[in-house]
């Protein structure tokens, strides 16, 4: 099970770990009606569990960013405010600055159904944005 700021993933490995540890115990107590009946109703429910989250609300996909505006302060705050908005977690962050001009650097989570040029073009309407780049990764990261 593994810890991403608020996020959490592995679940569904580790419970199906702890499943089949619970069915090898049941199969070497001799409760082989317990344990078939158990891992029949494990199957089933992977099974439609997998063919339901695709279309979950809660599907996020991966992507990343790079913001280049001017150094003043509140920026960084109105920028987090237009991603929070729209429901992008920043998974990572890499800010560098000479003083005049700051370059964000951006790992981002947001929902599928999400339109990433509406997202773009808010940000480019604040007046300390210089340039906004927010693409798409693929999916198996």
């Amino acid at each position: 099970i593994l810890r991403e700021g608020v996020n959490v993933r592995g679940l569904t490995t580790a419970a199906s770990l702890w499943i089949t540890a619970g069915l090898g115990l049941a199969a070497g107590s001799g409760l082989y009606l317990y344990g078939g009946f158990a891992m029949a109703l494990t199957l089933v429910t992977l099974t439609i569990l997998n063919r339901i989250e695709p279309y979950a609300a809660l599907q996020r996909s991966w992507g990343s960013g790079v913001i280049r505006a001017l150094d003043e302060p509140g920026v960084l705050g109105r920028i987090g405010g237009v991603f929070g908005a729209h429901g992008i977690n920043i998974s990572g962050l890499q800010m560098t600055s000479d003083h005049e001009e700051m370059v964000l650097e951006m790992d981002l989570k947001f929902p599928k159904r999400l339109s990433i040029a509406d997202v773009v073009e808010e940000i480019e309407r604040l007046e300390p944005v210089i340039s906004v780049k927010i693409e798409k990764e693929h999916p198996e990261r």
